[in-house]
């Protein structure tokens, strides 16, 4: 005994011509209030044999037959790369009429400005010496204070 089916061959009729027309079966669910499974078993049903999958692949419109040979597809994906390679020359060709971009200016320094510098750094050296060499050596070190513990405080406990 088979359990009687909520929707009638019409419904049935109805669900697999919106399909046809490009209703996805998450709608179709929403629009006959069902599961997406029961959506694909009545489109099954309802004499399709091969539904729409997501994916990379180009959608198909299976309201109509396929008259597209390989030559076709071949000839399609030619045209394609030529028209990419036409791109590709005239991206090459307006990049090769623009004027160089120049390099930025680097600063040069010159061998009188290093020498310049050099001197300045000797002279600075020489006054940190100076100054360690006058001050004083102490060789006493810092004692810490000695600290007293802190008496704790009394408390009063309740009797």
């Amino acid at each position: 005994m088979t359990r009687k089916s909520r929707f009638t061959d019409r419904q049935v009729k109805g669900m697999v011509k919106e399909y046809r027309e490009g209703s996805t079966i998450r709608d179709l669910a929403v629009a006959f209030e069902c599961s997406t499974p029961t959506v694909i078993r009545l489109l099954h049903e309802g004499g399709l044999k091969k539904l729409r999958t997501k994916g990379r692949r180009e959608k198909h419109d299976y309201s109509k037959p396929t008259t597209q040979t390989k030559h076709d597809i071949k000839y399609q994906r030619a045209l394609k790369a030529q028209a990419k390679a036409e791109r590709a020359k005239a991206k090459a060709k307006k990049a090769a009429s623009k004027p160089a971009k120049k390099a930025p200016r680097k600063s040069v320094k010159t061998d009188s400005f290093n020498a310049k510098k050099k001197a300045r750094i000797a002279k600075a050296k020489a006054a940190m010496a100076k100054v360690k060499a006058d001050k004083p050596k102490t060789s006493q070190k810092k004692s810490k204070k000695a600290t007293k513990p802190r008496a704790k405080k009394a408390t009063k406990k309740a009797a």
